[in-house]
């Protein structure tokens, strides 16, 4: 779908069918460059007027809120087609995923690791991370629906193992350094970790802060790549594969518990104008 179609004047989205008025609003640049990324990648998806509302008021709703600076990373996973669920949001042109399996986003040790290329050692601060991930649908037993391992630093882990299920979260931390709470029955939701220093660790499910810990970190950052679906142990699909549909993933600086719960507004909203939120 050419731009034109969907555009006046490059600038704003118009689609006069949505209720009297239609949509008429200003794109983000960050937006444009998204949709266009799409539009022309090897295997193209031209977004909808209802997929580019939902995805430039995430945008503007981060930026209006000092998130957007916060970003490195942001898979929306938008779109019908794994080249356009591998696209970095807040830049198409870093960290775009590596798929070693696309069904519907669903992992297996077997099918191996989805690589975000996003390697914690070079490109993030110490003492200063934050990781989200909103799970869609439920799942039981341990799962792990992002993370990087090299022994003994950390990045995220979540482990749900009924009948109790728990979130552990470790930010640039050994396993003794675990930022955990109880999950409802369904373990779905979404979850963010934050590490804003040495000593302060929090987890936040739903917009809420969770927990906290403030046990010093000690350990670094892990020098292999963040991945999704499964724990990247040293560079080895390990295990704990998640099957759960994963609806938005953020990497970036360390949130506080105002930032927290805006993002968590932001992400709510966005996924209920796509239709799947839970």
């Amino acid at each position: 779908m050419p731009l034109t179609t969907i555009y006046g004047g490059g600038t704003k989205i118009i689609n006069t069918t949505v209720g009297n008025s239609g949509i008429i609003q200003t794109l983000h640049p960050d937006v444009m460059q998204f949709i266009g990324v799409l539009g022309t990648a090897a295997t193209p998806y031209a977004m909808t007027v209802q997929e580019i509302d939902a995805i430039n008021e995430l945008v503007w709703g981060m930026e209006a809120n000092g998130l957007w600076s916060k970003m490195q990373v942001v898979y929306p996973f938008i779109g019908s087609n794994s080249t356009a669920q591998s696209y970095n949001l807040k830049n198409t042109g870093t960290f775009q995923i590596t798929w070693n399996t696309v069904a519907s986003i669903t992992f297996s040790t077997a099918n191996g690791m989805q690589k975000t290329n996003y390697t914690p050692s070079t490109s993030q601060t110490l003492n200063n991370a934050h990781l989200s991930v909103y799970l869609g649908t439920a799942q039981s037993g341990i799962i792990v629906p992002m993370a990087a391992f090299t022994s003994p630093d950390r990045w995220l882990q979540i482990n749900s193992s009924p009948p109790a299920l728990n979130a552990n979260i470790i930010i640039q931390g050994a396993s003794g350094v675990i930022t955990s709470f109880a999950l409802p029955a369904t373990n779905t939701g979404f979850i963010i970790g934050s590490r804003t220093s040495s000593t302060s660790s929090k987890a936040y499910y739903n917009g809420r802060l969770a927990a906290t810990n403030t046990t010093t970190a000690t350990s670094n950052r892990p020098t292999v790549p963040v991945t999704i679906g499964i724990q990247n142990n040293n560079g080895t699909p390990n295990q704990f594969p998640c099957t759960q549909a994963i609806r938005f993933a953020s990497i970036g600086t360390g949130l506080n518990d105002i930032e927290a719960k805006a993002l968590t507004s932001i992400v709510q909203l966005y996924q209920s104008k796509l239709g799947r939120q839970v």
